[in-house]
């Protein structure tokens, strides 16, 4: 099915529902879960999903009469959106957004972070370390987005392009480079030069669709203080029209925490306002988002 039913099971249970089950049937896929409500009852629901544009009125009837006795609340999923069903993107922005992988929320999952940041292999792990640190990256910001991150430097090596392009909720595309290093990593503009004109490309090509809001270069430490990074940012943001953000691996571990505790929140943030700043990408900002979202988000009528 064009649906991703992994995907979809992994969102469900990010969000907090229970899955009890998930059967393919020859027109469609059911899915069995139940969720605690605000006073502590349990609700029992069942996703039905069809690979269709729009849901057969039929199918509804069938399914609706099999279940009519057992008190389940039937969430009917199509491509688009209609007036008896959801569409597909609708039901994941619903629960905050996709949840693409679980290796973001896998116990080794700093760990693994953090050691392939310094470009060092974790124990009884084989392969390239800067390699595995941009799937790393990748994986953190595919669960804090709730987007699928796009990935080109480990497969098109020396062609000047950044390591990934991520979308956000907002519709804002994010230009980021990893960078593995030991030591602090030190940004100066000629070692951003290939950077840059990659940014001025996808500006260009960018034009009409989604706006390329930032870059954003991601490493375990920096060299430079955070007002020495500000300098580099505006001086990035002169050439390219688009700042420049840094963005530690301790910060992206911190984001990926807060977020695995609001995940319905994910779509709710202004990410321009955590990425397209210059300098330091700051957890507190994500934070004080996180709260006012909370705070100003419209509940759903019981």
């Amino acid at each position: 099915m064009k649906v991703q039913l992994d995907t979809l099971i992994r969102t469900l249970i990010t969000a907090g529902f229970s899955v009890s089950s998930a059967q393919r049937l020859p027109q469609h896929i059911e899915i069995k879960c139940w969720k605690g409500d605000a006073f502590g009852l349990s609700i029992s629901y069942l996703f039905v999903l069809t690979d269709e544009e729009e849901f057969p009125q039929n199918l509804i009837d069938l399914v609706r009469q099999s279940y009519a006795t057992q008190g389940k609340s039937i969430v009917f999923i199509a491509q688009n959106p209609g007036e008896n069903w959801l569409g597909w993107d609708e039901v994941l922005e619903i629960m905050g957004g996709a949840v693409p992988s679980w290796r973001a929320l896998s116990e080794d999952y700093a760990n693994s972070l953090l050691t392939t940041a310094t470009n060092k292999l974790p124990e009884g792990v084989e392969g390239e370390a800067w390699q595995l640190f941009e799937y790393a990256v990748a994986d953190g910001l595919e669960y804090v987005l709730g987007h699928k991150v796009r990935k080109f430097g480990g497969t098109r090596r020396g062609q000047r392009v950044s390591d990934m392009i991520a979308q956000t909720s907002d519709d804002t595309l994010l230009v980021i480079d990893a960078k593995a290093s030991q030591e602090p990593y030190g940004i100066t503009m000629s070692e951003l030069r290939p950077l840059i004109e990659y940014v001025q490309t996808q500006v260009k090509r960018q034009k009409g669709s989604i706006e390329v809001r930032s870059a954003v270069i991601v490493a375990k430490a920096f060299k430079q203080t955070t007002d020495t990074l500000i300098e580099v940012s505006q001086e990035f943001l002169s050439t390219t029209g688009v700042p420049l953000c840094c963005l530690t691996t301790e910060v992206l571990i911190e984001m990926v925490q807060h977020i695995s505790k609001n995940p319905k929140l994910k779509n709710s943030i202004i990410w321009r306002k955590i990425f397209c700043r210059a300098g330091i990408v700051q957890i507190q900002t994500l934070k004080e988002e996180i709260k006012a979202a909370s705070d100003q988000q419209v509940k759903r009528d019981l």
